[in-house]
């Protein structure tokens, strides 16, 4: 089985969840993938649905930090290859933040917060298992599709950007507008 979870649903349909983050090291191009697509079908005939975790996730880790992200998927989203992680491995990665001046318009100074070689490198998805479905194949969900991410986002940011705006102390160390970059 794939590293999932069982979902309790209301009636007798048993439900089973892939996680990106917990499969990441498993979803590179060749063998890996073709021992997950096994996996998936053998949960598939144990499980009345399955649901797949839509997007990629990237991680970078090192001896100095880690960092991951979830993002949408595009067209012709693939695996990562063997060669494409091994590569990512040789390099640094970083994490920089910085002030807005003015909402919507980059910081015009960015403060490094994250620097590392890298160890690992990870960019998981199993979106391109979407291309192998049947038509009209009931069986398999994607969740957390982008458009309810970010609806989700907004609506943290304006319930944060309205907290600090009436609470003095909470604004006192966060000066500037809460804002979502994509």
């Amino acid at each position: 089985m794939p590293a999932a979870y069982s979902l309790s649903v209301a009636g007798d349909e048993s439900v089973l969840v892939v996680p990106l983050r917990s499969n990441a090291y498993t979803l590179l191009a060749g063998a890996p993938v073709a021992a997950m697509r096994r996996r998936l079908k053998f949960a598939s005939l144990f499980f009345d649905k399955l649901f797949l975790e839509a997007g990629v996730f990237r991680m970078d880790a090192g001896p100095s930090g880690y960092f991951d992200v979830w993002e949408p998927a595009r067209d012709g989203t693939r695996w990562q290859t063997a060669a494409q992680r091994r590569a990512a491995q040789t390099s640094s990665f970083g994490l920089a933040v910085g002030r807005e001046i003015v909402p919507g318009t980059p910081p015009p100074t960015m403060y490094t917060v994250l620097a590392s070689e890298r160890s690992r490198s990870w960019v998981a998805t199993l979106d391109p298992f979407g291309d192998e479905l049947p038509a009209g194949c009931d069986w398999v969900e994607w969740v957390r599709s982008p458009r309810q991410l970010s609806s989700e986002l907004d609506h943290t940011v304006r319930d944060w950007t309205w907290a600090t705006s009436i609470t003095p102390r909470w604004s006192a160390p966060y000066p500037s507008v809460f804002s979502v970059v994509r």
